[in-house]
C-alpha cells in the first residue's frame, strides 16, 4: 500500500512539476533551517553536563547596589563551608594565561588559577595523577590530554617541570596530573589548572574592600540548596553586609546562557540570542507551510474533477480527507533526505557563523533525525488539513459544474495566508536592517581615542623593559609609545566601586588607569581642557605611591595629605558631570586614597571596553614605575606596517628571548568584541532573503490561480482596447494592497522586538523611520516584480488564446 501511495505521489509530482519543485525548495529550506537551529539549541543547552555532580554546583554572584559581579571576597568560601553544613565544599578560581618554557620553546596556555578544592567541586576525569593531591602544593599544574600530547608525546608527563615566565621572575612548576580534554561545551575554556594558596579560613569577611575571585559552591543535595538560601539573611546580619548587598546562587548549568554580570571572565552565550534564532526558524517554517498550503490549493483546480467523480461513485468524505492528508504527509517525508543532505553540509558553516569554530557534535544524531521526522509528520499533517477539509466538503455537482471556472476556490483564505507570510518576511527584513544599523553605530561610535594604527603588546617581564622602549622609539615608523596597566577591549586593572560622600546609598563604578606620561598622546585621547601629563612636571614623573607609603610609615600625616592632594589626575568629562564638578581644573578630588589628587586635564569620555555596557568613570594617573604595568601601546605611522611589526618582533626576541610575542591591533580587537553580533547579522540577512523567496513563490502561485480564473476577462479587456500596462496595473493593485497591509502590521512588531534587543547595548541606534520605509520598499519592489512578470506574460498572450481559456 505504501509503495502504491509513493507511486501516486511521484506521478503527481511530475505531472505538476513547477508547483512541486517550488514546494520542494520551500519546504527543504524551511525544514533545514529548523533542523540546524534545533541542533544549535540542543548544543547550547548541553553546557556543563560533563561532570556527574553538575546539578549541585552553583556559582556565587555578588549583587551590590543592584549591580552583579562574578567576583566575591576570598574569605567567603571558607566561612560558608565552616558555618553552613549544607555547603559540602567550595573552590576559588581565576582565569589566566601563562607562558611556559618547555625545553627551548615558550608556549602560552590558557589556565585556571585555582585552590586545592577545584577537583572536589569539578570531578573531571584524570588520565594520570591523583585528583585529591594534584593541587595541594604551590606551583603545581594539571594539564589536559591534548596539551600533554603536543608537548610530551607518547609519555606520562607527571613529574615533568615547566618554567612559568608570566611574571617578573621565572617560576618552576611541576606537572602533577593529566585530565581528559575538557569538553568544548563547558563554560570555562582552559587547557590547564594551576595551584594557588588557599585563603586563611579565619580571615574576616569584608564586603567592600576585597581581592575577588570567582567562587563555586558544591552542595550536598537539592534540599541543602533550599535550606541554605533560607539562611542567607542571617549571613548578611552576621557579617554586617552593607545595604543592597546580597549573594545569588547561579546553577553552573545555566552560566553559559543566563549570565548577566558584565565582568564574567569567560565569553558565554545569551538566552536571548537562542530565543531570537528559534523564533526566526519558526517563522521560516510557518512561511514554508503557508506556501505549501497555497500551492496545494492552487493545484486543486486540476484535481476537482477527479474529486467530484469519486464522490459521485461513493467515496466518503473521510476517505478524501485521508487521501489529501496522506499526499501532504508523503510530500513532507520525501523532503527529509534533501533536508538531511543540506543540513550535513551546512552545519559547520552555520555553527561557524554563530562563533563555534571548534569541533561540535554531528547534526545527524539520532535525536536530531527523530526530531526532523516528527516535525515533518506534524507539519505535513497540519498543512494538509485545510485543503482536505475544504475540497472534500464541496458537493459533487458544484465540483463538476465549476471545474473550468474554478469559482469554488476561496481566495480570501489564501489572501489572508499571503498577508501572514509577508508580515513575517517584512518583520525579518526590517529587524535585520536595524541590526546592521546598530552594528554600523558600533563601528563608527566615538570611543574617545584613535583605534587606527595602534598596536597592543602585553609586557610580561620588566627587567629589560626600558631598553626595549628606547630601541622602539628610534624607529621612524613608530610615532608614540606608552605603557599602562589596562588591557584595551578586555578589562581595566583597577575598577573600584566608590560611594558618593554626599549620599552613601549611591556608588559609582570607576576605572583607574595607571600609565606613563605619554598615554594621552599615544592613545589619542581628546583633551578638552587643561594639560597632558608631561615629563617637565616633577609629580608627573614621581612614584607617588612609594613616597606616600614611606610617609605613612613614618607618621608624617600632613606631608602625606599634601602629596596625595597634589597628585596630578586627568579625568573624563563624564566624571566631571557625574560628580557635579562645575570648574574641574585645579579642583582636588578625594574619594579615597586611590582616587585622590588635583585635576590637571579633562578628556572626552573613554569607551575602552564593549559598548554593551556603560563606560566607567575613568581617571588617569601618571605612574612611571614600569614594573606595575602590563601592556604597551605603540602608535605607528601607518606606513610600512608589516616591516614595523617585524622590527618590533625582532626587538622583542632580542630583549625577551623565549617569551611569546603576541601583539594585537586595537581596531581588530575591538571589532572582535562584537563578533557574535556580526555573525548573527550575516545569518539573519541570509535567512531573511530565504523567507522573502519562499513568500514570493507563494505569491507567484496565488497570482497564477487568479490569472487562470480571469483569463477570459483579460482576453475581453484586450479586445476592447486595454493596454498591457493597464491590465498589469489592474492585477497588481489588489496584491499591493495586501503587501501594504503586511508592512503596516509588521512595523509595530519589528519596533517592539528591536527595542528589546537594543536593551543589551548601552549605546543604541535611534529608531529611524527611514529604516521602516526602506524595509517596506524592498518588500514592495520584490512583490511587485513577482506579480508583474506573470501578469505581463498573461496580458501579452493573444486575446483569442485567453478567450479559449
Amino acid at each position: 500500500m505504501l509503495k502504491l501511495h509513493l507511486r501516486i505521489a511521484f506521478r503527481k509530482f511530475w505531472k505538476d512539476s513547477v508547483n512541486s519543485i517550488v514546494n520542494l525548495i520551500g519546504l527543504t529550506v524551511g525544514l533545514t533551517s529548523v533542523l540546524l537551529i534545533f541542533s544549535y539549541t540542543v548544543y547550547e543547552f548541553s553546557y556543563d553536563k560533563s561532570y556527574s555532580n553538575a546539578k549541585n554546583i552553583y556559582r556565587v554572584i555578588l549583587s551590590q547596589n543592584h549591580q552583579e559581579s562574578v567576583y566575591v571576597p576570598l574569605s567567603l568560601g571558607p566561612l560558608l563551608t565552616k558555618e553552613y553544613p549544607e555547603v559540602e565544599t567550595y573552590t576559588n578560581c581565576q582565569k589566566g594565561k601563562q607562558q611556559f618554557t618547555i625545553g627551548s620553546e615558550t608556549y602560552e596556555i590558557p589556565v585556571m588559577l585555582a585552590d586545592s578544592n577545584f577537583f572536589k567541586v569539578f570531578n573531571l576525569k584524570f588520565k594520570y595523577g591523583d585528583p585529591r593531591t594534584a593541587l595541594e602544593n604551590l606551583n603545581s599544574i594539571v594539564i589536559d590530554e591534548s596539551t600533554a600530547n603536543i608537548y610530551f608525546p607518547h609519555k606520562n608527563p607527571v613529574g615533568e617541570l615547566l618554567v612559568d615566565r608570566s611574571g617578573t621572575q621565572p617560576v618552576v612548576m611541576q606537572i602533577t596530573g593529566v585530565i581528559n580534554d575538557i569538553p568544548k561545551n563547558t563554560h570555562f575554556s582552559i587547557n590547564g589548572i594551576t595551584s594557588a594558596l588557599n585563603e586563611d579560613p579565619v580571615m574576616s569577611l569584608d564586603w567592600t574592600g576585597f581581592a575577588g575571585r570567582v567562587e563555586y559552591l558544591k552542595f550536598k543535595d537539592a534540599k541543602s540548596i533550599v535550606s541554605f538560601k533560607s539562611k542567607l539573611p542571617g549571613l548578611y546580619l552576621q557579617t554586617k553586609a552593607p545595604k543592597y548587598t546580597e549573594i545569588q546562587l547561579q546553577p553552573v548549568q545555566s552560566i553559559h546562557l543566563y549570565t548577566t554580570a558584565a565582568d564574567d571572565q569567560f565569553v558565554n552565550g545569551k538566552i536571548s540570542n537562542v530565543i531570537i534564532l528559534n523564533t526566526v526558524g519558526l517563522l521560516i517554517l510557518i512561511i514554508a507551510c503557508i506556501n505549501y498550503v497555497n500551492l496545494f490549493t492552487a493545484s486543486s483546480l486540476k484535481k476537482v474533477l477527479e474529486v467530484g467523480i469519486r464522490k459521485v461513485l461513493g467515496a466518503t468524505r473521510s476517505t478524501l480527507i485521508y487521501q489529501f492528508i496522506r499526499e501532504s504527509t508523503l510530500f513532507f517525508i520525501i523532503v527529509i533526505p534533501f533536508v538531511l543532505m543540506f543540513a550535513y553540509f551546512l552545519w559547520p558553516l552555520f555553527m561557524a557563523k554563530l562563533g563555534h569554530t571548534d569541533a561540535v557534535p554531528s547534526v545527524l544524531s539520532l535525536r536530531n533525525i527523530a526530531f526532523l521526522i516528527f516535525i515533518s509528520l506534524m507539519t505535513g499533517l497540519i498543512s494538509g488539513i485545510y485543503p482536505a477539509l475544504f475540497i472534500s466538503n464541496l458537493k459533487p455537482v458544484l465540483l463538476i459544474k465549476n471545474f473550468e471556472k474554478g469559482g469554488f476556490i476561496n481566495l480570501n483564505i489564501r489572501k489572508l495566508l499571503l498577508v501572514l507570510q509577508f508580515v513575517m518576511s517584512s518583520f525579518l527584513i526590517i529587524s535585520t536592517l536595524f541590526v546592521l544599523k546598530q552594528l554600523r553605530l558600533i563601528s563608527n561610535i566615538d570611543l574617545g581615542f584613535n583605534k587606527e594604527n595602534l598596536v597592543i603588546l602585553p609586557i610580561q617581564r620588566y627587567d629589560r623593559g626600558e631598553g626595549f622602549l628606547f630601541d622602539l622609539k628610534r624607529n621612524n615608523n613608530i610615532k608614540q609609545l606608552a605603557v599602562a596597566d589596562f588591557n584595551l577591549g578586555d578589562y581595566y586593572s583597577n575598577t573600584p566601586k566608590i560611594k558618593d560622600r554626599r549620599d552613601t546609598t549611591i556608588s559609582f563604578d570607576f576605572a583607574i588607569i595607571n600609565a606613563d606620561v605619554d598615554i594621552v598622546k599615544t592613545l589619542g585621547f581628546k583633551l578638552k581642557e587643561g594639560r597632558l601629563f608631561s615629563k617637565s612636571f616633577s609629580l608627573d614623573n614621581a612614584d607617588v605611591d612609594s613616597i606616600a607609603k614611606d610617609l605613612k610609615s613614618k607618621g608624617k600625616v600632613e606631608q602625606l595629605n599634601s602629596l596625595l592632594n597634589s597628585r596630578p589626575l586627568i579625568i573624563t568629562d563624564k566624571v566631571a558631570a557625574v560628580l557635579k564638578i562645575k570648574k574641574p581644573l585645579g579642583q582636588v578630588i578625594n574619594l579615597n586614597d586611590n582616587v585622590r589628587g588635583t585635576i590637571v586635564g579633562i578628556v572626552t569620555d573613554i569607551k575602552g571596553l564593549s559598548v554593551h555596557s556603560e563606560s566607567p568613570l575613568t581617571i588617569l594617573k601618571p605612574k612611571n614605575n614600569h614594573k606595575y604595568y602590563g601592556y604597551m601601546y605603540i602608535r605607528m605611522s601607518g606606513k610600512n606596517t608589516l616591516q614595523t611589526i617585524n622590527f618590533i618582533k625582532d626587538k622583542w626576541k632580542q630583549y625577551f628571548p623565549g617569551s611569546t610575542f603576541s601583539a594585537d591591533f586595537a581596531d581588530e580587537r575591538l571589532q572582535n568584541l562584537y563578533d557574535v553580533e556580526y555573525r548573527q547579522a550575516g545569518l539573519f540577512t541570509i535567512i531573511s532573503f530565504f523567507a522573502i523567496g519562499i513568500a514570493c513563490s507563494g505569491l507567484f502561485s496565488l497570482v497564477s490561480l487568479i490569472l487562470q480564473q480571469r483569463r477570459k476577462e483579460i482576453g475581453v479587456r484586450r479586445i476592447l482596447g486595454s493596454s498591457i500596462f493597464g491590465i498589469v496595473r489592474l492585477i497588481s493593485s489588489d496584491f499591493m494592497k495586501l503587501i501594504f497591509i503586511s508592512i503596516l502590521v509588521s512595523v509595530p512588531l519589528s519596533w517592539l522586538v528591536i527595542n528589546k534587543w537594543l536593551e543589551g547595548f548601552a549605546y543604541r541606534t535611534p529608531e529611524s523611520w527611514w529604516i521602516f520605509a526602506i524595509g517596506g520598499c524592498m518588500i514592495s519592489v520584490i512583490a511587485l516584480a513577482t506579480v508583474s512578470i506573470q501578469s505581463i506574460f498573461t496580458a501579452s498572450a493573444k486575446p483569442v488564446s485567453n478567450m479559449k481559456g
